[in-house]
């Protein structure tokens, strides 16, 4: 199963068009949530598409390097390596922990235990606050490269680096739909 894609394709800029095609992948009801939390966000956005985005310390090389060739040109990384996905997933845990707004509090190195509980008083979404292709796309990008890649890890790891993938997504998630629901409450 893949979403819909959602009205007239000509009234969304090009850039919508071909990144909502590449995460259109059918990795899980949890995933295609998240697809569809971060169509909200960019519509909330206004489709815009600026070149400032998210931190780049910490932001795993392999994104770094396929964003640079401009995704539509750019290959994927081999995910059928089979520690390919073993590796990247610390270093996307890594680079999510540091995009965290300060109220947060992970320390480095360490994966949040459980997604947070937002309150309407959290008011500083600054640092996840990003649109467009340098924004929250990346990280739909990994989290898409990490889905797809689990059936390549090593059988012995599999069922952890789902179960760590699927605690991603929720934790994602739960960011995701605080700051749309900041965006919501935020006066006009």
């Amino acid at each position: 199963t893949v979403l819909p894609y959602s009205g007239n394709a000509s009234a969304h800029p090009l850039w919508f068009q071909q990144a909502f095609t590449y995460l259109n992948v059918d990795l899980g009801e949890q995933y295609l949530s998240l697809l569809s939390s971060w169509i909200d966000k960019e519509r909330i956005g206004a489709y815009e598409n600026p070149k400032t985005g998210l931190e780049k310390k910490n932001r795993p090389a392999t994104l770094s390097e396929w964003q640079k060739k401009r995704f539509v040109k750019s290959k994927d990384p081999n995910i059928s390596d089979d520690n390919f996905i073993v590796s990247f997933s610390g270093e996307v845990w890594c680079w999510w922990v540091s995009l965290q707004p300060v109220w947060r509090a992970i320390a480095p190195g360490t994966k949040p235990s459980h997604p947070p509980v937002i309150k309407t008083s959290m008011t500083n979404w600054k640092s996840l606050d990003k649109k467009g292709l340098n924004g929250w796309f990346g990280i739909l990008v990994c989290l898409k490269w990490w889905g797809m890649g689990l059936e390549h890890c090593p059988v012995e790891k599999r069922e952890e680096l789902k179960e760590d993938w699927l605690r991603a997504i929720d934790d994602v998630s739960a960011m995701l739909n605080g700051l749309l629901t900041y965006y919501r409450a935020s006066p006009k």
